[in-house]
């Protein structure tokens, strides 16, 4: 398994009970498959219970779409952006 290149935090308040909820989205270093195309993982576990596999013409745009993929999925589950935080650097 290849190491998290970043980490989507974000919360989402259930409608009806108010209650809150916190969802991580982890996002691994670009992978290539055996025919040589990039992806990236991105686990969600509050969302899915099996991680996504986003692929781009090369790993540069593997991690762009995989971060436009995060955020296109907490907009359309509520979830809102608290913070972001790149574990290799230690920069948020």
């Amino acid at each position: 398994m290849t190491e998290a290149i970043l980490k989507i935090y974000g919360e989402r308040i259930e409608a009806e009970s108010q209650k809150r909820s916190a969802v991580v989205a982890t996002i691994f270093a670009p992978e290539q498959t055996d025919d040589g195309l990039d992806f990236c993982r991105v686990s969600i576990p509050a969302l899915f219970d099996k991680d996504k596999s986003i692929p781009g013409v090369d790993a540069d745009q593997a991690k762009e779409l995989v971060v436009l993929f995060v955020r296109d999925i907490f907009a359309g589950f509520g979830v809102s952006i608290t913070a972001e935080f790149n574990p290799v650097s230690g920069k948020g």
